[in-house]
């Protein structure tokens, strides 16, 4: 069942002797939202936190379900989780309704399947020694120093996030703006 859907329990309303049928008793369904789940149609979607370690050599994901169920869900290494990657456990989803009214009775004809995205964590730095193993057991870089031409100009990037470097150099900017209102040319008075 989904947002405003109604569900009619006819001739269960008011009883009165001047009316020949009970009126029905309507529900309307509201959805809340969820701290952890999100939902489309039968579909659940959840954003899981993993590791670059948990993603290429697997891990158990638990958390809890909607109806309090402790979810185990396993990683292997096989999955190749990446990140911003979507994978699907099938039938652990919301119930799909029998029936095609509102109103259907009886129990669930199946379960819409739960899709979890994979926000993979990187590590914020590394040893030498952690470099020189993964160096090892990773496949080499595509661009190897011996396809770099000879006149090529050398630059590295910044370890500051891009944000903090565009709010230093817009502080800078103003600073410069400042210094320049201050000292300028003047009129002379005749």
């Amino acid at each position: 069942m989904e947002h405003d859907d109604q569900i009619p329990f006819m001739g269960e309303g008011d009883q009165s002797p001047d009316y020949d049928v009970p009126g029905a008793i309507v529900i309307v369904l509201r959805q809340l939202k969820h701290d952890t789940f999100t939902r489309d149609g039968d579909n659940l979607h959840i954003t899981q936190k993993i590791t670059l370690a948990e993603a290429l050599c697997g891990t158990v994901l638990t958390f809890k379900h909607l109806d309090d169920r402790e979810i185990s869900v396993n990683i292997t290494p096989a999955d190749n989780v990446k990140p911003g990657v979507e994978k699907c456990v099938k039938g652990m989803g919301m119930p799909i309704r029998s029936g095609g009214s509102p109103g259907g009775r009886g129990g669930p004809k199946g379960f819409g399947d739960l899709v979890i995205k994979f926000d993979v964590t990187f590590p914020e730095n590394l040893s030498e020694e952690a470099i020189a193993a993964l160096r090892k057991v990773l496949p080499p870089p595509a661009n190897q120093a011996d396809a770099i031409p000879e006149d090529h100009e050398e630059c590295y990037m910044s370890r500051a996030a891009l944000d903090e470097m565009r709010k230093e150099m817009e502080k800078e900017a103003e600073d410069d703006d400042e210094d320049e209102g201050q000292g300028g040319v003047r009129c002379a008075q005749q």
